[in-house]
This record gives structure tokens, C-alpha cells and sequence, in this order.
């Protein structure tokens, strides 16, 4: 092709036509520049589906992690609505007229003690990676954007939560152990004749029982409000659902 140019132009100027060469000169110039502008709009378009593909490898793996964060957040939910059930149940304990071992036994339950611990896991490894990727700007004004950021200022707002109660509730317990509260209660319903006893020795269980350690942690736990964990989960399905129908169009 190059060799058929070569020679239009030596003809030309073999036969003095230097008007119809300055004509050629100009065409086979801008024939030029619109082959770099067609390689240039290709390898743009190459470098954009690259990107493109990179993009929604991070949106994928946030979509990952919200599938495993939902199971985390269903766990503590079911933890925490059966911490309120329980505290709910110590705090009317302590009003009872007569406390027997039986109730002692149900409300101290081994699984759902108001004392054990229990945070939020939530894994944001795909949201950081996308945060450093510098393709944020990508997704800026979308609503995928805008789920993202309310899911995860949701998430950081229920870590503050978490650890605020957990913070409280452990306090509470330092105050218990200080008193040898949870020995004293042990050793009286481990009592061989612990029905008994507890029938003559009322006011010792019910001064245990409200110790403020035990009182103040379950009127805490009592009172915490796990609305956000539902917000949460209804945040992670619509950005699911979003980051399904961009990567599948």
C-alpha cells in the first residue's frame, strides 16, 4: 500500500502537476491523521472495557461480602432479641414475690447470658478495595454510589452501637465479679437442698439478683433497639440487586 502511494506521488511530480501533489499531499495527510484517531478511539475503547471489567470485579466483591454479611447480621440479630427477652425476664425477676431455682435457671440462660459478648462483623475488604482502585469516581452520582455509602455509614454507626453497649454491659460485669455475685447465686442453686433454702433465704437472692452490675446491664440490654439490623439488611439486598443488573446489562 505504502510502495502504491510512493508512486502516485513520484508521478506527479515527474509530470509537474505540483497543484494535484499538494492535493494528494493534504489528503494522504488527513488519511493519516484519521488512522491515529480510529487506533487512539480503539485503544480507548480497549482501556474503557478494561476498566469497565476491573469496576465491576469490585462492585462483585462487595456484593460477596454483603451475601456474608447478611448472615452475620442475622446471627446477632436473633442474639440480641434474645438478650432483650432474657434481661426483660431478669428485671422481672427481681420483682417477684417469691424467686425459685427453676427461675433462676431460666432466666440465667447459658446461651443468651446478658455478660457474653457479641459484635457486628461486617466485612468491608471489597468496599476498601474499590475506595483505593481510584474508580470510585466511576459510580459518583449513581444510585449504587449512594447505597454503598449509606450501607456503610449505617454499618460504622452500628460498630459505635455494638461497642458502646459491650463497653456498658462489661463495666456492669466488672461490678459482679467484684462482689463474687455470680459465686454466691452458683453455690445457693447448686445447694442440694437449694428449693429449700431459697423458700427461707428470699431476701439473700433478691439482694443478689439486684445487684446494680446485674440490674444495670440488663435494663441496658433491655432497652436496645435493633431496628438498624433490618435497615441494614434492606440496604444490602438494593445494593445487591443494583450491582447485579450493571454487571449483567
Amino acid at each position: 500500500m505504502i510502495k502504491f502511494f510512493r508512486k502516485i506521488r513520484q508521478k506527479l511530480l515527474s509530470e509537474n502537476k505540483f497543484s494535484k501533489y499538494l492535493i494528494y499531499a493534504i489528503g494522504e495527510i488527513v488519511l493519516v491523521i484519521i488512522g491515529i484517531l480510529i487506533a487512539l478511539q480503539i485503544n480507548n475503547n480497549n482501556t474503557l472495557r478494561k476498566e469497565t471489567q476491573e469496576l465491576y470485579g469490585y462492585l462483585t466483591s462487595i456484593k460477596n461480602n454483603i451475601a456474608s454479611d447478611k448472615k452475620q447480621i442475622e446471627q446477632i440479630t436473633t442474639f440480641r432479641d434474645s438478650i432483650k427477652f432474657y434481661s426483660q425476664k431478669m428485671l422481672q425477676l427481681s420483682q417477684q414475690n417469691e424467686i425459685t431455682r427453676k427461675d433462676i435457671f431460666l432466666t440465667f440462660h447459658d446461651d443468651y447470658n446478658v455478660f457474653f459478648d457479641n459484635y457486628l462483623e461486617i466485612n468491608p475488604s471489597g468496599f476498601e478495595a474499590l475506595k483505593n482502585s481510584g474508580f470510585l469516581g466511576k459510580i459518583q452520582g449513581s444510585n449504587i454510589e449512594k447505597l454503598i455509602n449509606d450501607y456503610y455509614l449505617l454499618v460504622n454507626r452500628l460498630e459505635k452501637q455494638e461497642k458502646s453497649l459491650n463497653d456498658f454491659i462489661e463495666n456492669m460485669e466488672v461490678l459482679t465479679f467484684e462482689d463474687k455475685i455470680w459465686t454466691k447465686i452458683t453455690s445457693i442453686v447448686r445447694r442440694p437442698d437449694a428449693p429449700q433454702y431459697l423458700k427461707s433465704h428470699q431476701e439473700e437472692i433478691k439482694t443478689l439478683i439486684n445487684h446494680p452490675g446485674i440490674q444495670g446491664a440488663s435494663l441496658r440490654a433491655s432497652m436496645y433497639r435493633d431496628d438498624d439490623y433490618e435497615t441494614l439488611l434492606s440496604l444490602g439486598e438494593e445494593l445487591t440487586i443494583e450491582i447485579e443488573n450493571a454487571v449483567n446489562k
